[in-house]
């Protein structure tokens, strides 16, 4: 929950008087042109930025699986991060499979992957982590159309908490429950 909440960085406001509340179940979709704001919101919501006015509300005891827009600084087998990351094993393998991973990849370092499938390992592992709230920052990046399908239909049939950061207007109507819509420095409505 965010009132009234401003964020930016180095004296520049980014984010003015943001007031919000992100229910149980709902499927958030953040859109906004590049430079907007969106990566900014999800910093602020996480707590990894300060509010510079306003207040910004976490329940106490909330887990939160946060995915990056960028696939770095993996590596290992998809065993390696299921150990390291305290995953279900045989879930997270599951997971990569409906996203047509092949198995002969989960003995295989990530870091010789395609960024499409390096997308997909930060994905499964997102989605295999119990939490309260998934934060997805441009999850479809990378990913082909029959990757994208697949994650449509996942995320279609849970009631998970979802805030997500995405471009395709296709993929927000068929899976945001609610939009939140930042404006690009040179949109003049505010």
């Amino acid at each position: 929950r965010a009132r009234e909440a401003s964020a930016g960085y180095g004296g520049r406001t980014i984010i003015e008087n943001l007031t919000l509340d992100i229910p149980r179940n709902a499927r958030v979709a953040v859109m906004g042109p590049n430079g907007s704001g969106k990566s900014t919101l999800i910093k602020l919501l996480l707590g990894q930025l300060e509010p510079l006015s306003g207040q910004v509300h976490r329940a106490r005891d909330l887990i939160v699986s946060y995915m990056p827009q960028l696939p770095e600084n993996l590596c290992g087998t998809p065993f390696d991060i299921a150990e390291a990351e305290g995953l279900r094993t045989d879930y997270f393998l599951m997971l990569l499979r409906k996203l047509d991973f092949p198995r002969e990849a989960f003995e295989r370092d990530v870091s010789g992957y395609s960024l499409g499938q390096r997308k997909k390992v930060l994905l499964a592992a997102s989605m295999a982590r119990p939490a309260h709230l998934y934060v997805w920052d441009e999850p479809l990046n990378y990913m082909d159309l029959e990757s994208r399908e697949q994650i449509e239909d996942m995320l279609y049939e849970t009631d998970a908490t979802l805030l997500f950061i995405v471009h395709d207007a296709r993929f927000v109507e068929k899976i945001a429950t609610a939009r939140i819509r930042l404006l690009g420095a040179s949109d003049t409505n505010g």
